[in-house]
């Protein structure tokens, strides 16, 4: 049995993230809408004129999401579609180790490498603790 590896890259990944993020955001505003006033998935697609399978295929994944179908399913749900786009520039907490901060790991894992390979797990987690005030001797790196 042949095995393959894809690396998606960064650009499919993003992309992916951010679809599956409207996606949730449209189930979520369904579900809210449901618990509401009751609307089901075929009363949504009557609204819209589409087959119920259209709009089922939208909120699972399994249909492509065009703007016009996001802003279709935002007017039949009665809500506002809001979008930002932000600079990517790190900030405190976003995987960065403050300044005077020590990196504690867990497990077998010193300094980020594994002593000794004993899985294909992926690594414990990382948990950075920054000092409180003025770093002492035990508290910088």
């Amino acid at each position: 049995m042949t095995s393959y590896q894809i690396d998606l890259g960064a650009r499919s990944a993003t992309v992916g993230r951010f679809v599956d993020y409207v996606r949730q955001e449209l189930v979520k505003a369904f579900l809210e809408e449901k618990l509401l006033s009751g609307l089901n998935a075929r009363a949504l697609a009557e609204k819209l004129a589409l087959p119920s399978s259209a709009i089922n295929g939208q909120l699972a994944g399994t249909r492509p999401l065009t703007l016009r179908a996001i802003a279709d399913l935002a007017w039949a749900l009665d809500r506002s579609i809001v979008f930002e786009v932000r600079s990517n520039a790190p900030s405190e907490g976003q995987n960065s180790p403050a300044t005077g901060s020590v990196v504690h790991y867990q497990g077998s894992y010193i300094h980020g490498v594994a002593a000794t390979v004993t899985s294909t797990l992926p690594p414990p987690p990382v948990f950075r603790v920054a000092c409180a005030g003025e770093p002492t001797k035990s508290c910088a790196a």
